[in-house]
C-alpha cells in the first residue's frame, strides 16, 4: 500500500463513509474490506482493518448516542440478547451455506433485500393515541413491559420480526411510568435472542454483515428508523469486538499504519454524523430514505452477484 493510498484515499473514504453508516446504524465492514483490498491491503489486514473501523465508528456514536439520552440500560440489555442469539446465527448460517447452494441463497436474498427496501418505504407506525410514536415508547423501556407480547410476536412472525410492537395500552402505561413486570425480561431475552439469531443466520450464510439486516428487522417490528440505527451500533459494537478478537488470536496481520489514518477518519466522521443525529438533525424520513437506498444497492449487488457467479464470500461480522 503506497503513501498516498494510506494517508489520504483510505482515510478520506473512510471519513465520509463513516459519517453515513453512523447514522445509518452500520459499522461497514463489509464496505471497507473490499476498499481496503483494493488498495493494495493484504487481505487479512484488511479485515482486522474493517473491523477496527467498525468498533471505533459503532464505540463513538454509541458514547454521543448515550450521552444524549438516546440509549438506556433496557438498549443496552436488549443489544446482549440480540448478541448471544447473533452467535448462534452465524454458525449456523455458515453451515446453511454448505447445505444449501450459495448461489441460491444469494438470489434468494436478494428479492429478501428487495422487499426489505420497499418495507422501509411505509411511513412510521404510530401509537393509537396519535400523541406517541414508537420511538418515544422505546425509550422508555418497551422491551421489558411488554416481553409476553413481544415473544408472541417474534414466535408468530420469525426472527426478522416480533420486536417492538407498541400498542396504545402499552404505550400509556409506560408514558405513566408504570415498573416493568419480572416475567418480562426472559421474554425479551426470548425475542432479543430469536432477532439476533435470525440476522445471524442471514449474515452467516450470505457472508455480510448483520447490520443490513438487523435495522431493517428492528423497522419492521415497530422500531422508527432512527431508534433502530441508534440499537444497532451497539449490537455491531459486540460483533465486531469479538470479531476482532477472534482474528488477533488467529494470527491475522495487523497493519499499524493503517489502523492509526483510518481508525484517526472513522473517529472523527462518526463523531460527525452521530452528533448530528443525536442533535435532531437527522430524522426518521431521512434515515429511510438513506437505508432504502442502500438497501437497493445491496439487492442489486446480490443480483449481479447471482447472475455472474463467482463463489461465496467469506464472513465478516459487521
Amino acid at each position: 500500500m503506497d503513501f498516498i493510498s494510506l494517508w489520504l484515499v483510505a482515510p478520506a473514504a473512510v471519513f465520509l463513509l463513516s459519517i453515513l453508516f453512523s447514522v445509518l446504524g452500520l459499522g461497514g465492514a463489509s464496505i471497507y474490506v473490499p476498499l481496503f483490498i483494493a488498495l493494495g491491503v493484504p487481505i487479512e489486514s484488511a479485515v482486522v482493518g474493517g473491523l477496527f473501523v467498525n468498533i471505533v465508528t459503532t464505540a463513538v456514536s454509541s458514547f454521543n448516542f448515550h450521552r444524549h439520552g438516546l440509549l438506556n440500560r433496557s438498549d443496552y440489555r436488549t443489544a446482549g440478547f440480540i448478541f448471544i442469539g447473533t452467535l448462534v446465527g452465524v454458525p449456523l448460517g455458515a453451515v446453511l451455506a454448505h447445505i444449501i447452494d450459495a448461489r441460491v441463497l444469494v438470489g434468494v436474498f436478494a428479492l429478501v433485500l428487495a422487499l426489505a427496501a420497499v418495507r422501509m418505504l411505509r411511513p412510521p407506525v404510530r401509537a393509537k393515541s396519535g400523541k406517541k410514536t414508537a420511538e418515544t415508547a422505546q425509550q422508555s423501556g418497551i422491551f421489558e413491559s411488554t416481553g409476553e407480547r413481544i415473544l408472541s410476536l417474534a414466535l408468530r412472525r420469525g426472527a426478522a420480526g416480533g420486536i417492538a410492537e407498541v400498542g396504545a395500552p402499552a404505550a400509556s402505561r409506560i408514558a405513566a411510568g408504570a415498573s416493568a413486570p419480572l416475567s418480562g425480561a426472559p421474554a425479551a431475552f426470548g425475542s432479543g435472542a430469536s432477532l439476533g439469531g435470525g440476522t445471524g443466520l442471514l449474515s452467516g450464510s450470505l457472508g455480510i454483515g448483520g447490520g443490513v439486516f438487523l435495522v431493517p428487522a428492528l423497522v419492521e417490528g415497530g422500531l422508527t428508523p432512527r431508534r433502530a440505527a441508534v440499537l444497532s451500533h451497539v449490537c455491531t459494537l459486540l460483533a465486531s469486538l469479538l470479531g476482532l478478537l477472534i482474528n488477533v488470536a488467529l494470527g491475522s496481520a495487523i497493519s499499524t499504519g493503517l489502523l492509526l489514518s483510518v481508525g484517526a477518519a472513522a473517529a472523527v466522521g462518526s463523531a460527525i454524523g452521530s452528533l448530528a443525529m443525536a442533535r435532531g438533525r437527522v430524522n426518521d424520513s431521512m434515515i429511510r430514505r438513506a437505508f432504502v437506498v442502500l438497501l437497493a444497492l445491496f439487492a442489486l449487488k446480490m443480483a449481479l452477484d447471482f447472475i455472474f457467479w463467482t463463489g461465496a464470500p467469506a464472513v465478516i461480522l459487521d
